[in-house]
């Protein structure tokens, strides 16, 4: 092999050995979420995270995504609880940089929530109550309206069920 005559034969070979380098080191591996499944059915199922705190609860509204989703945009939801037993005390601050909106109204909270870059699913919104018979913390309802991934795909006809509620010790 002849080489150019500017270069010599280890100065050939160490450009060489270092243009492999650089051109394997640009290889793009394709982004995974941790513990996500490629070919996994795509789901959104509800959830409630529910923390007593003497005569208080505080209530995380959540959703677990399984499948590819994508990144939550945007959401609505309704969460329905018993006003003979619960009373709505408001709204606990996250501060995730996700803008939220909530009515309270005779046992119905409507909550909107969007952020541009994704909301954390696992705190969608966080409300606290006050409590006089806790049973009625087990018959707490929530139900998606609206779900949005960031690429404004529609995530609500991926919803399962209504809520799964988890007490929290």
């Amino acid at each position: 092999m002849t080489y150019p005559p500017i270069l010599s034969r280890r100065a050939w070979n160490t450009a060489l050995a270092l243009t492999v380098v650089v051109i394997g080191a640009c290889h793009d591996r394709q982004a995974t979420v941790p513990g996500a499944v490629r070919d996994e059915p795509r789901a959104v199922v509800p959830q409630l995270s529910v923390k007593r705190d003497g005569a208080y609860a505080t209530v995380t509204v959540s959703a677990s995504l399984r499948g590819d989703i994508g990144l939550l945009g945007s959401f609505t939801a309704r969460l329905a609880f018993d006003t003979t037993a619960l009373t709505f005390e408001g709204e606990m601050p996250v501060g995730d940089g996700t803008l939220r909106a909530f009515n309270a109204k005779s046992g119905l909270l409507r909550i909107a929530g969007a952020g541009a870059t994704g909301i954390d699913p696992a705190r969608l919104a966080v409300f606290r109550f006050a409590v006089s018979d806790a049973s009625a913390l087990g018959r707490l309802t929530l139900q998606f309206d609206e779900l949005h991934a960031t690429s404004q795909a529609d995530a609500a006809k991926f919803v399962q069920r209504t809520a799964n509620i988890r007490m929290v010790p």
